[in-house]
């Protein structure tokens, strides 16, 4: 529609008005919310929605007819991994996915537990007696199995012999989409079969909706759009994301109640941009990037280090108290020591320092060069000294031994024993009867020490 030429559009505007909306009818509002849901879901949120086929579902079904190709490709895997073998049926036989029909049933057939109510109303009455006869003749097989192959053979021949499994042909993946087509009179007219949906004359848009058309609560979404220069480089940024900002909540707020024209419309075009200063090209670009990623896409940026440094460092500035809670705990739950590192020192978080510098001090697998490069040359002399004075490998086996032990010997900084007034370290060749500390009191130790680095160094 959006494509067609306005010559041949009976009312180009559509659309792009509150007084005017485009009106689509047999669409039910649950799908549609659930569509809007999905589209509008942000990868970096804490209220991202559930991948449940209640939503997935339904937001399929309308992504597939009107072909958002790029959407369903990304929703297809989901429901392949994350449903049940009864949901896949569900999905399957509205989408005329033959390939998923058969293997869930085996599955089915084959698994423990019986169906449930839920399940059987789910699948229907012909898929409930189908698999029940199969789980009947596999308990008189008496210990032995029924082949895959052979529970596949049977399907199939209920399948060919006029089951009510059979799948429709009315969402066949790909075949459905929002078709339009010009009439005599120029005027832009919808698939009904396919969209089922029809631009209202101004008219009936006016009689149809007078008096019952509201907002919705959470999915009418306010589209304008802020400019923003950086350097020279121009940025339109929707405003409904940035409001989210105290920072910029607060500056629309003193724009509205300024008196000068030129404040008044500042970032509402490309001629008139908000000119920011003090910020980095990829800072900024880093945190659009986080701002805008949509949680169910294959274009979604990934956990990145450099990435979400940048943006935790403009959620902090500008005060995006949600994102910024949100990339906190994610980075607690999802970056290894090395990325939890750098990003305590790019924030001097102290307090997230000590342990994982602990933890690479005496896990088995020495850094490797990326790590090195992450967590920065102090991190790693400090990190390689304690390796070397506390081997991790010896410690976790405490068999290895050389016949070239030279024994104990002194030297002033290494470690004190208890109930001894002289200070010893560990043979280079091995530790066989040697009076070498427990692994606890090696970590308490090396935790001491790396809270004494921290202190002195950060």
């Amino acid at each position: 529609m959006f494509k067609l030429p306005k010559d041949v559009v009976s009312d180009s505007e559509e659309g792009l008005k509150p007084e005017n909306p485009i009106v689509l009818e047999g669409v039910t509002m649950a799908d549609f919310e659930a569509l809007l849901q999905v589209l509008y879901a942000s990868h970096y949120a804490k209220d991202r929605p559930e991948p449940k086929p209640t939503l997935i579902i339904p937001a399929f079904r309308l992504a597939n007819m009107w072909r958002f190709a790029e959407l369903c490709a990304h929703l297809m895997p989901i429901a392949e991994t994350m449903f049940s073998e009864v949901d896949k049926i569900v999905f399957a036989r509205e989408f005329q996915l033959e390939e998923w029909i058969i293997p869930a049933h085996i599955k089915l057939c084959q698994r423990d537990s019986p169906l449930n109510s839920e399940e059987a109303t789910k699948i229907g009455l012909s898929s409930v007696l189908f698999i029940s006869r199969i789980r009947e003749e596999r308990l008189k097989l008496s210990g032995q199995i029924m082949a895959d192959n052979i529970i596949r053979d049977r399907a199939e021949d209920w399948i060919k012999g006029g089951s009510q499994m059979k799948i429709g042909k009315s969402n066949t993946i790909g075949s459905i989409g929002a078709d339009t087509a010009i009439d005599d009179s120029g005027a832009t007219q919808y698939n009904a079969l396919d969209a089922h949906s029809k631009p209202a004359s101004s008219k009936d848009s006016v009689s149809h909706t007078e008096n019952i058309v509201q907002k919705h609560p959470t999915l009418y979404f306010d589209d304008t759009v802020i400019f923003i220069k950086l350097e020279d480089t121009l940025f339109s940024v929707h405003k409904r994301r940035l409001i989210k900002s105290k920072s910029f909540s607060k500056w629309f707020e003193l724009q509205n109640l300024s008196s000068k024209p030129e404040e008044c419309n500042e970032g509402l075009s490309s001629e008139n941009p908000i000119v920011i200063q003090g910020i980095s090209m990829s800072d900024f670009e880093g945190f659009l990037k986080v701002l805008y990623a949509s949680h169910f896409s294959d274009n979604r940026s990934s956990h990145e280090i450099s990435l979400i440094i940048s943006a935790y460092r403009l959620a902090v500035l500008w005060q995006f108290s949600e994102l910024q809670d949100f990339l906190f705990s994610l980075v607690d739950q999802s970056f290894d020591d090395p990325g939890k590192i750098a990003f305590a020192k790019s924030f001097g978080l102290k307090d997230w320092l000590q342990a994982p510098h602990v933890r690479l001090c005496q896990r088995d697998e020495p850094l490797t060069l990326d790590e090195a490069k992450k967590i920065g040359v102090d991190s790693l002399l400090v990190i390689s000294n304690l390796r070397e004075e506390f081997p991790p490998k010896k410690l976790a086996s405490h068999q290895s031994w050389s016949i070239n032990c030279v024994g104990i010997y002194q030297r002033r900084d290494s470690y004190s024993y208890s109930n001894s007034n002289s200070t010893y370290t560990h043979c280079g060749s091995c530790l066989k009867n040697h009076p070498w500390p427990t692994p606890e009191v090696v970590k308490n130790t090396i935790e001491t020490r790396i809270k004494e680095w921290i202190e002195k160094n950060m």
